[in-house]
């Protein structure tokens, strides 16, 4: 289903105003591209304060701050981990990290499916573009960016950071 929403990504011209956020938005990322680890790097860089913790994708332990106060979780993919049981172990850590949040931005197909699953996201309307190719999707309880891993440039992650900040 993921991939039926590709040509609204691409095609979409909208710059529909985002609602108020009620909380910094909580960057999930369960990608192994190189692309998007950069885009990470630049973003923590660019946002003061940004908590953040690193999952382990044998062990599930997690590293960096552990509250409901984290702003990013990134699973740390290596060669030779398994995808299945690396996503159960960020699925988890999120759930955990859910609180409040309404905003998300997440890098992965699997894992965007994943958390789209748990949170029970249906009916998503196009809100507007970060850039071409990286929308902003929502219904009346949440707004997502959804990442594709190695899409965007450098600042793209920090642009839609900002964007759902607004």
């Amino acid at each position: 289903w993921l991939k039926s929403l590709l040509p609204l990504f691409l095609e979409t011209k909208s710059k529909s105003p985002m609602p108020p956020a009620a909380s910094p938005p909580l960057l999930i990322s369960g990608t192994k591209n190189p692309v998007t680890h950069g885009q990470i790097e630049y973003m923590k860089k660019r946002v003061p304060g940004l908590k953040s913790s690193l999952v382990d994708p044998v062990t599930g332990k997690v590293s960096g701050t552990v509250t409901g106060q984290t702003d990013m979780i990134v699973l740390d993919i290596r060669p030779g981990s398994s995808p299945g049981r690396a996503l159960k172990h960020l699925l988890r850590e999120a759930f955990l990290r859910l609180g409040a949040r309404r905003n998300f931005i997440i890098c992965g197909g699997e894992t965007s499916s994943g958390i789209l699953s748990l949170l029970e996201a249906e009916e998503l309307r196009l809100k507007g573009r970060v850039e071409e190719g990286i929308a902003i999707l929502g219904n009346n309880k949440y707004n997502f960016i959804l990442k594709p891993g190695g899409f965007g440039r450098p600042d793209s992650l920090f642009r839609s950071y900002n964007a759902l900040v607004k």
